[in-house]
């Protein structure tokens, strides 16, 4: 019998194996779609968390470590930008951050870009996409990539 290549929700700091991944959005639909769509053999075994607001997000980052965090642009109490500008004066300067959002106004990208986002994606997103931008944010070279993922556009 074989063990799936991935699993779900981490335990803590006390994992063995794969990469562990933040999915911060206030859609518990939209964290499932993200979820199944990493679930895939290329990626590996991943350890999984879920924040609903980057609020929950930053709680979460100091005790799980993730190796990237994927979170959405807009959402209550802090938004993704908030999170992410918050990670870096914090002295979270590691940890990979990505987004996947609605929002495609080119003042996002340059503030994405600015503050260290490796990359963002636009829902509705296609699986492919989202799992190249992660083998990106996760290092993994080694996963073949079928399409260019689009970094922020560079200011004009």
């Amino acid at each position: 019998m074989t063990a799936p290549a991935h699993t779900g929700q981490s335990q803590g700091n006390n994992l063995t194996g794969g990469k562990k991944v933040l999915i911060v959005d206030d859609s518990r639909a939209i964290q499932a779609i993200i979820r199944r769509a990493l679930e895939c053999e290329e990626l590996g075994e991943l350890h999984i968390q879920t924040a609903r607001d980057g609020a929950e997000a930053l709680d979460k980052v100091a005790a799980f470590r993730p190796d990237l965090v994927l979170s959405d642009w807009h959402m209550p109490r802090v938004s993704g930008i908030e999170m992410l500008q918050t990670l870096r004066q914090t002295g979270f300067h590691d940890v990979a951050v990505g987004f996947v959002t609605t929002d495609r106004a080119s003042d996002c990208q340059t503030l994405a870009r600015s503050n260290g986002a490796l990359f963002l994606l636009h829902k509705p997103f296609d699986d492919q996409a989202l799992r190249n931008a992660v083998a990106l944010g996760l290092g993994r070279s080694d996963i073949q990539v079928t399409a260019p993922v689009q970094p922020p556009a560079a200011p004009a």
